[in-house]
């Protein structure tokens, strides 16, 4: 998804602007809501680059409420790993440290090499869990 290349080089503006045509395009597509959630996910690290931690958090809430309706439960991951991201936004860090927490063991079995994953790992590391 070109809005992670846009998150990795801080043009947040440009994450909403390719989310906004994902969006339009995932509810087209009979994907299992699967980029439907990921433009939730993108939006709401989005939002946090730009200081819009209201934003973030109403992205956040409209994804869990997608990944609820879905039938992989696994990926409410993706929500796990964007609050851990908020709360430690907001400091606060046992929220922070318990969202990280959630999202790996709903990751467990993934590739060590997936972002999400080493971030979240370095996250709880520099917590001190």
């Amino acid at each position: 998804m070109l809005a992670y290349n846009y998150l990795q080089s801080g043009r947040p503006a440009d994450v909403l602007k390719e989310c906004d045509v994902a969006w339009k395009i995932a509810q087209d597509s009979d994907d299992d809501l699967r980029w439907q959630r990921r433009t939730l996910y993108y939006k709401g690290r989005a939002f946090l680059a730009m200081n819009s931690i209201g934003d973030a958090q109403k992205a956040a809430n409209d994804l869990k409420e997608l990944v609820e309706k879905g039938a992989n439960k696994k990926e409410m991951r993706l929500y796990h790993h964007l609050l851990g991201l908020i709360e430690l936004e907001k400091k606060n860090y046992s929220k922070a440290v318990e969202h990280y927490q959630k999202f790996l063991k709903l990751w467990k079995d993934s590739d060590l090499g997936f972002a999400e994953v080493e971030d979240a790992r370095k996250r709880l590391a520099e917590l001190g869990k």
